[in-house]
């Protein structure tokens, strides 16, 4: 149904209602249910709404309706952005149409359901607003529900679904609320986590980091180790605090990578230590070789000259002078 006024200031200009609460009002010779041509505010293009005005006081823009089944909701991302089905039986508006329209006024979301017995019940959210294509049509406001208490549904808290599994500030990855029954219970949401007897954001978590998960940021269980990309830094976690090194670096005679799923320092081939530390298999032949593996303090080293066939032994290198100076006698003779 295409109805809307047309005005003249200067120019002539058709004025679509946004909403059908805008369409009810425009169309002052009808106010029956039924579809609706609305352009909500930036909105390339006007597009048809099933409008319901038999609730209340009408002007209801039906988001969804399901009905018998006959519509297919096992759908793609796409076909959920752009919507489907049919606005005089099932459908689902669209996640960009919803969008738009959600963010030009205030909203209430009310959800209308009917029990297998035929039992009719509805309840409604105040403030509903979803946000843009740019962030996946996230759910930004939905407000506190309102319900009757003839209203067959249990409502979690704040910040709570049903679930059967939830994890903490301390053990993010673990279940501290898991059911082996499969029965459901009000958990933290996705984003929060248990933190004594409320859930918080994962960001007021103590041993939150916000650059780790690709930039999605992650919490580190207690007790445990976190090596940033490229082993810039080591962060643990202790007592619900975060305690970051940013020395933290690999020798140069080691490799930062990730084996089985651990990312941190290891020594090359031929190398053997904890990655930070690293020292050859085989003993260096003189303090010039020792020197050349990066290694810049005085002191004893040991080696084993190419040619001797004993035992390695030590020997005082003086890395002085440009370095690698093996020292013989208090007179210091330096080869």
């Amino acid at each position: 149904m295409n109805c809307f006024t047309e005005s003249y200031f200067f120019y002539r200009q058709s004025e679509i209602p946004v909403d059908c609460y805008d369409a009810m009002h425009q169309c002052s010779s009808s106010v029956d249910s039924g579809v609706y041509l609305i352009k909500p505010a930036g909105y390339p293009e006007p597009f048809e709404v099933y409008c319901d005005n038999s609730l209340e006081n009408g002007g209801w823009t039906v988001l969804q309706r399901r009905l018998d089944g006959s519509i297919d909701f096992h759908r793609k991302w796409e076909e959920y952005e752009a919507g489907f089905g049919f606005l005089s039986n099932e459908f689902w508006l669209g996640n960009d149409r919803i969008a738009y329209l959600t963010n030009q006024r205030t909203y209430q979301l009310r959800i209308e359901m009917t029990k297998a017995d035929g039992y009719m019940f509805n309840l409604s959210y105040d403030d509903f607003r979803i946000s843009d294509g740019y962030s996946n049509y996230k759910l930004v406001s939905v407000g506190q529900a309102n319900l009757t208490s003839d209203v067959p549904i249990t409502l979690c808290p704040t910040n709570k679904v049903f679930g059967n599994c939830e994890g903490s500030c301390a053990d993010p990855d673990g279940c501290t609320n898991n059911s082996s029954s499969g029965s459901t219970t009000c958990v933290c949401a996705s984003g929060y986590l248990m933190d004594g007897d409320t859930c918080q954001p994962i960001q007021e978590c103590g041993c939150y980091l916000s650059g780790a998960n690709g930039g999605w940021g992650k919490v580190l269980p207690e007790g445990e180790e976190y090596i940033a990309p490229n082993c810039q830094s080591r962060c643990s976690c202790s007592n619900g605090q975060l305690d970051c090194d940013d020395s933290y670096q690999c020798h140069p005679n080691a490799i930062c990578e990730e084996r089985d799923d651990l990312l941190q320092c290891y020594c090359n081939a031929g190398y053997t230590g904890n990655g930070l530390l690293c020292t050859s298999l085989v003993p260096p032949s003189d303090c010039q070789e020792i020197y050349e593996n990066n290694e810049r303090d005085n002191g004893i080293y040991r080696i084993k000259p190419t040619t001797w066939t004993g035992s390695p032994f030590d020997v005082y290198c003086n890395m002085t002078d440009e370095g690698g100076w093996t020292v013989r006698g208090s007179l210091l003779f330096l080869i």
